[in-house]
């Protein structure tokens, strides 16, 4: 007997470019780039391309980009908390490929925590005069410390009489269990920060393309697109 051909693929996806590095809080990191192209003698549209994002919780959007001769022909765009371990980047305007068309698909992320990074730097840099950071970026025992005197200090100099001196220091005792849960908050949104890091891998693991109303199979998937890392 002859064995039967085997039809070849009505469309194939393939890598370009895989994403890398270390981005700060706030960055637009590449993630990656492959391209697809048709090998049908019909028309086809690409509906949507869907990627793994092995921790989501670094980025605060994806943005899947698609060009035809180094022109946009679509975008899609995922914000958190949107952003799945399976997530599905749906073109609002499909992308059409004629027959034998090539098209590229450029993948971004933006890093997690931007807005977070900014104000706990203002925070350190108002309170920096005088208290001392701790060992990861929070505010160690001594700081407290300081802090409560410094504030004690400024609200009982001015004062003479033993009546608005006791009144004083229980506004003192108020305000330094204040201080100390401010300071307390500041440690944990450190924490809480650092624990947000770390490294997230993107793979290609589907695309939707129909040609004539029809789904069709996309040879080449999966395909890896790289590792990147929140600092």
């Amino acid at each position: 007997m002859t064995p039967t051909a085997t039809p070849a693929p009505s469309g194939v996806a393939t890598p370009i470019s895989q994403g890398s590095g270390s981005f700060a809080p706030g960055a637009t990191a590449d993630l990656g780039s492959f391209g697809y192209t048709s090998n049908s003698s019909n028309p086809q549209v690409i509906q949507s391309v869907s990627l793994s994002v092995s921790k989501p919780k670094i980025f605060s959007s994806i943005t899947v980009t698609a060009s035809i001769g180094g022109s946009e022909v679509g975008s899609a765009t995922v914000s958190a908390p949107d952003i799945d371990p399976t997530t599905v980047f749906t073109f609002g305007t499909p992308v059409d490929v004629a027959a034998g068309q090539s098209v590229t698909f450029d993948i971004t992320g933006v890093i997690s925590g931007g807005g977070s990074g900014l104000l706990d730097i203002h925070r350190q840099v108002r309170l920096a005069g005088i208290i001392p950071a701790g060992d990861h970026g929070g505010f160690g025992g001594t700081g407290r410390l300081m802090l409560a005197l410094s504030l004690i200090g400024l609200v009982i100099a001015p004062l003479t009489s033993t009546k608005r001196r006791r009144n004083t220091a229980i506004l003192a005792a108020v305000m330094l269990v204040l201080a100390i849960g401010i300071v307390g908050c500041g440690g944990s949104s450190s924490s809480s920060s650092s624990s947000n890091g770390g490294s997230s891998s993107q793979d290609v693991v589907a695309m939707s393309v129909t040609e004539l109303g029809n789904e069709i199979d996309v040879a080449g998937i999966p395909i890896p697109l790289g590792k990147v890392t929140k600092k």
